[in-house]
């Protein structure tokens, strides 16, 4: 109630209820904004005591996002100013030049340094940003006189400024060089980001962008100039807006042949495609046809929208509910997302200067490109996942009838991983055409291949790719970029140390910059400590020689499990790679019992020399020693009782373990041993005797079915080993792995193996 009166009074005196929210240039020119606006709002007159106090409450200060050189990049400014009058003023040889890329600079600096503000500068996003916040409160622009002044006087008083224009004057010299180039190139060049490293730049003549950005689109096959002004493409874009919105690898091994042309092939084949020209060969129509069919079945399965979490933890789910959870989620309906993405497909205008050209295939880039990608390429995978009968026309087995089994198919956006024990390089390329519409070029690239940021050698293992750790020095950064940085790359190194097992603390150290400061080192030699406790010796104590907690005697801990002297390693019990937790816990308890036993010793020596009010106080003390030194025996007889219940559990595992591995070879070796123990079916002699049952005579044909046209045809064992005989060794390799048995290379061998199930299965003794 309170709360809305109080509303109601903001608007009649047009006071602002909410926040009012400024952003400063760093964090030292937060105070002295702030310092400026309160001086304004005390000085204006037409606010009461009461509402000023109001306004100044209402003030939020932030800092800004911090401006580095590549906030300066003008590639999108050059291009716009773009002209097709350009290209007619120029001559053969200039053109030639641009389009040879004379006068072309590639930019090795990293364009990701801070940028230092002048004093003037700063003076400016200042008065800037106090300006802005002083017209949202409704004062006049007489009043708001001497604005500039006001700040300039209250920067050159403010000790934080001062402070950092000290610490920026120690750097000066090496900001000076390193940023020279940057500082002349985005006033009087154009510069370009690279295509692969975000990081680098090109550096061209303004008028060469424009031209290029120009000859693009008239040598590109997707995109045609069209007689539109850039006002009314603008329109049109917002008139089609307003009516549209409204897996995991796994491997098996099979055979050195391939199972579609039996061919040799090696034990392990991969491939890596790449979808070059997908978003020009792909019309928006058909991504649209296709984002419909996936909308409309997840609608038909009983799903209303998507539900996307208001925390700092971006996550979303499905849902069948658009209503509830206020506060807590945003409910999109499919029909919205639907109509997103169609808006987001749609838009196929884009000015170059003053022309204007059509896109007559998908748009490139950002999160809607990605998805009308997985649109159109889904279906056709799961067509072909779903398709049993087209992939046997295709050649393409399926191992245990599971495709998944089979081929390790991955897919991000346009770029395709194939790997398989199955089938040999080229009919993997094969499989690609049988798949996609579209077409994908293979990468020659053999083994290790490089998929993504991964790498997948011949032996299967997947690991990251290795990167160069580049840390910049302190004064290009602010505060919290070391952290994340080290912290990354200990976690890149951490999943590959399995890999790269070699010296990993040597290797990252040498890779940081003399220009870091003394202190990175030691943190990231502790982090690395941290994380990779096997890597380094437990050499640490009084001189670094002699391991202070690497010496047990009996009277620290457990003296048939540690005895004084011998060093123990981080790597645990046995040398394994597992860190001791009891251990650790140990060496604590054990410094809390010898330091209680030092202060101990002090306080005795103390009470043998006071008077007997201090015996009393000492009788006291010891109640607690000894209250504290029960509660230490009783916390270490639970940590024994843990670390032998620990090693129970671990010989019960190994056991369970061992069983399970005698219990594998054993069925192994049965199965080796049934498969060729079997008897033999019954000889010529005896074939004539045997007559076949009804039922038996139906399982024969069931499993014989490419073979036995006619029922009546079989009547006893003999018509079915001449039947056997007379199967090619196609139909026979066909029989034996839908019955799941062993498929041998030798036809004899086949119809032995198919003979032997067969008496089996009806039951005939020989």
């Amino acid at each position: 109630m309170l709360s809305r009166r109080l509303q109601e009074y903001c608007d009649y005196k047009r006071l602002p209820f909410g926040l009012l929210r400024v952003a400063s240039p760093d964090k030292e020119s937060a105070r002295v904004l702030r310092k400026v606006l309160v001086q304004y709002i005390n000085s204006a007159a037409r606010f009461s005591g009461v509402e000023k106090s109001w306004l100044k409450s209402r003030i939020r200060v932030q800092v800004g996002k911090s401006r580095t050189f590549k906030s300066f990049w003008n590639h999108v400014q050059v291009a716009g100013r773009a002209s097709l009058t350009s290209l007619e003023s120029l001559s053969m040889h200039d053109l030639t030049s641009i389009m040879s890329g004379q006068g072309f600079l590639r930019s090795e600096k990293n364009w990701d340094y801070r940028y230092r503000l002048t004093f003037s500068e700063r003076v400016q996003c200042i008065r800037d940003e106090t300006l802005k916040g002083l017209k949202s409160l409704g004062l006049p622009q007489r009043e708001l006189a001497g604005l500039h002044s006001t700040v300039s006087t209250s920067l050159r008083s403010s000790v934080e400024v001062d402070r950092l224009l000290a610490r920026q004057w120690r750097s000066a010299d090496a900001y000076a060089c390193e940023t020279k180039g940057m500082q002349f190139y985005r006033l009087r060049r154009a510069v370009v980001p690279d295509d692969k490293n975000k990081k680098s730049a090109w550096i061209l003549p303004k008028l060469a962008y424009q031209v290029l950005c120009l000859a693009f689109v008239c040598l590109s096959s997707t995109w045609t100039f069209v007689q539109y002004s850039r006002a009314y493409a603008n329109s049109l874009l917002l008139q089609r807006m307003k009516n549209t919105l409204g897996v995991q690898m796994l491997f098996y091994d099979i055979c050195a042949q391939g199972l579609r042309c039996q061919a040799a092939k090696q034990h392990f084949v991969a491939i890596v495609a790449d979808a070059g020209q997908f978003y020009g060969e792909v019309a928006p129509q058909r991504a649209l046809d296709a984002g419909f069919t996936v909308f409309s079945a997840a609608a038909s399965v009983g799903w209303k929208g998507v539900a996307v979490a208001r925390t700092r933890k971006f996550f979303g789910f499905m849902t069948c509910e658009l209503q509830g959870g206020r506060g807590k989620f945003v409910r999109l309906s499919l029909s919205d997302i639907f109509a997103t993405f169609s808006t987001a497909v749609s838009v196929s205008l884009v000015s170059v200067g003053h022309a204007v050209a059509m896109l007559s295939g998908l748009p490139i880039g950002g999160l809607m490109s990605k998805l009308a990608s997985s649109m159109v390429l889904c279906q056709e995978e799961e067509n072909w996942k779903t398709n049993h009968m087209q992939r046997q026309r295709a050649g393409f087995y399926s191992l245990r009838q599971s495709w998944r089994r089979t081929v390790c198919h991955v897919r991000y956006v346009d770029d395709v991983f194939l790997g398989t024990h199955s089938f040999c390089k080229d009919c993997l390329v094969d499989l690609l055409l049988h798949v996609y519409q579209e077409r994908f070029d293979v990468a020659e690239d053999e083994f290790p291949l490089h998929f993504l940021d991964m790498v997948v050698g011949s032996d299967k293992r997947l690991t990251p790719k290795r990167k160069v750790l580049q840390i910049p020095p302190p004064w290009a950064t602010g505060e919290g970029y070391i952290r994340p940085l080290l912290l990354g790359a200990i976690h890149h190194d951490l999943f590959t140390s399995q890999c790269y097992p070699r010296s990993n603390v040597q290797a990252t150290c040498s890779l940081l910059p003399e220009t870091v400061s003394s202190m990175m080192v030691p943190l990231s030699l502790l982090l690395w400590f941290l994380l990779f406790p096997r890597h380094l010796e437990a050499t640490w104590g009084k001189g670094g020689n002699k391991g202070y907690y690497n010496q047990w005697s009996s009277k620290n801990w457990n003296r048939s499990n540690w005895s004084g002297g011998n060093q123990q390693s981080w790597s645990g019990k046995g040398g394994s790679s597992s860190f001791d937790a009891g251990l650790a816990y140990a060496m604590l308890l054990g410094d809390r019992e010898k330091s209680t036993r030092r202060h101990s010793c002090k306080k005795r020596s103390h009470r043998d020399d006071a008077s007997s009010d201090s015996s009393r106080s000492s009788s006291a003390d010891n109640h607690k020693r000894s209250k504290h030194s029960s509660k230490i025996k009783r916390e270490l007889s639970e940590l024994r009782a843990f670390k032998e219940k620990t090693e129970q559990a671990a010989v019960e595992e190994k056991k369970h373990k061992e069983l399970q591995e005698l219990e594998q070879r054993l069925w192994e070796r049965l199965q080796s041993t049934t498969a060729h123990t079997k008897p033999a079916p019954p000889s010529s002699a005896d074939a004539g005797q045997i007559v076949l049952s009804g039922p038996q005579r139906r399982l024969a044909t069931k499993v014989l079915a490419g073979a036995i046209t006619d029922q009546s045809s079989v009547q006893a064992w003999a018509d079915i080993v001449a039947v056997a005989d007379s199967m090619e060794g196609r139909q026979l390799l066909e029989v034996l792995r839908s019955e799941g048995l062993a498929t041998p290379h030798a036809c004899k061998e086949r119809q032995s193996i198919l003979l032997t199930h067969l008496q089996a299965e009806l039951e005939i003794k020989a």
